[in-house]
């Protein structure tokens, strides 16, 4: 069983009866450890929750010859990660919505060690000639959530 805790995009519990309930079963089973699986950038609660579900299905047969004295506890975090489609669709061409993009969020200076002061270093075309709009994307969700 994979314990399920939801967190809002300030970090908060959404619903804090679920940290109680982990702990609570946990002291009830005699667990000894906990293991927390946490998802990344551009990946939905159902996406999450097949990842931690194949993750549990491979680490299950691997812990149980190797701790037979340990007795665990799994938990999946939630938090609302923010997913940015590839394919853009409708007028813009996808270089100038990569440049659209870029200038909502400045030009970095107030933080240059993030790399939006690098980014702003390319047009929209020679980002999407790199083939790196995947790093892209990545980048802008963290500055997403940075703002948040």
């Amino acid at each position: 069983m994979i314990f399920e805790l939801d967190f809002d995009n300030k970090g908060g519990a959404v619903f804090p009866q679920q940290l109680d309930n982990l702990i609570a079963e946990s002291k009830g089973a005699g667990v000894t450890d906990a293991i927390f699986f946490v998802h990344g950038f551009r990946c939905t609660a159902s996406d999450a929750a097949a990842l931690y579900t194949n993750l549990l299905d491979t680490l299950l047969p691997n812990l149980a010859g190797a701790t037979a004295d340990r007795t665990f506890a799994f938990a999946g975090v939630y938090w609302p990660s923010e997913e940015f489609s590839e394919h853009c669709s409708g007028d813009i061409p996808p270089h100038r919505f990569i440049e659209s993009v870029l200038a909502k969020y400045g030009d970095g200076s107030d933080d240059p060690a993030e790399g939006l002061p690098l980014l702003h270093q390319f047009t929209g075309a020679e980002i999407l000639a790199q083939n790196t709009i995947d790093k892209f994307l990545n980048f802008m969700s963290w500055m997403v959530l940075k703002k948040l």
